[in-house]
């Protein structure tokens, strides 16, 4: 935990950057009230070690390396790069650290053309980018990558995924050859193999399961949730029993995420909770795309779908309308799962199988 004088005095500094306490505010943290994982992990990430951390959702894993960047870019003047598995995920990562720019530092994100060198990264001192553009620079041998001082990797247990694992894999260990002295940050909420990952980086581990909420687990049944500590409630029956447990949510003022297996089940179900929810809200055009009338239909009502479909404005108009509390239900796929932080009070997993085809 931080308590050594020298590591309070590091934290001090940072803190005290002018323009700092805007950029704190705007990520929602006070220094004097960390959450235990992040006492546990700043002292290493702070220092420029190399470092693993393996904690909850909503356990502060991001102002973990956020903090480092801003060590690496302000204090040492190097580069940082934060690498994402989705550009989803990059979009949301861009708008949390552009914050950084009342501190002076530059910040851009990349996730296009994967056969473009975007030399004019080079201008930028936080670069956020997807796995497979990061491998696409390297590919491209771009100077600017022999400035970089910190790497960020997150949901790093993707390290074990089919499709996005082996390019994940391949660009750690290029970076690890080609900027040897580049301090990695690798974050999970899911690692089952941390203390391996740990000693290939040459890192340090910081494992928590403390969470800022309690979770509870449950299972659905005959308008029945039965919850892991044996409490039995029972819910008012509106259509079937997922739109029950949604109107459930909401009654209670609550938000709820829910996952099914295909974009047509999402839309479908979408479509049937707009139909009963009862609540209305004026919401703007989103364009010409072909899901764009059936989604105003669904926001017009507070509920939406989300999946691969969708274009980059749409899915940024979901996901910040369920922020701010306008939209009370999404319906998604699981590419909403990737690390898009969303906190909601209920999560209803629908379906446990979808369509693979590699099987």
């Amino acid at each position: 935990m931080i308590g050594d004088r020298t590591e309070v005095e590091e934290l001090t500094q940072l803190g005290s950057i002018e323009g700092m306490d805007d950029v704190l505010l705007d990520w929602g943290v006070d220094l004097l009230s960390l959450y235990p994982p992040q006492q546990d992990a700043l002292p290493i990430a702070i220092s420029g070690r190399n470092l693993v951390v393996s904690a909850p959702t909503a356990s502060g894993k991001s102002l973990i390396a956020y903090l480092a960047i801003v060590r690496c870019c302000h204090e040492m003047g190097l580069k940082a790069l934060y690498i994402v598995p989705l550009r989803a995920l990059a979009r949301e990562k861009y708008e949390d650290l552009k914050s950084l720019e009342k501190i002076g530092l530059r910040v851009e994100i990349s996730t296009g053309d994967l056969d473009g060198s975007d030399s004019w990264l080079k201008d930028y001192d936080v670069i956020i980018a997807t796995s497979e553009k990061c491998d696409s620079l390297l590919r491209h041998s771009v100077g600017w990558i022999h400035d970089i001082g910190t790497i960020v990797a997150d949901e790093v247990h993707l390290l074990g995924d089919g499709d996005r694992g082996p390019t994940l894999e391949v660009l750690l260990t290029k970076l690890r050859m080609v900027v040897p002295k580049a301090q990695i940050i690798a974050l999970s909420a899911t690692i089952s193999n941390a203390r391996e990952i740990t000693d290939w980086i040459e890192g340090e581990l910081v494992e928590s399961s403390w969470r800022p909420v309690l979770l509870r687990y449950g299972v659905a049944k005959d308008w029945t949730i039965t919850f892991d500590d044996c409490e039995v409630r029972r819910i008012e029956k509106r259509g079937g029993l997922a739109e029950s447990l949604v109107m459930d949510s909401i009654s209670h003022g609550g938000q709820i995420l829910v996952f099914v297996s295909s974009r047509r089940r999402a839309e479908s179900l979408a479509e049937k909770l707009a139909n009963i929810s009862g609540l209305s809200r004026e919401v703007m055009g989103l364009g010409e795309n072909r899901f764009a009338s059936k989604l105003d239909n669904c926001l017009r009502r507070e509920i939406a779908f989300h999946h691969a479909g969708l274009t980059n404005e749409m899915r940024k108009a979901v996901e910040n309308g369920f922020r701010e509390g306008k939209i009370k239900a999404i319906v998604a796929t699981p590419t909403l799962a990737a690390g898009v932080n969303l906190p909601a009070r209920r999560v209803l997993i629908k379906e446990l199988y979808r369509y693979d085809p590699n099987f």
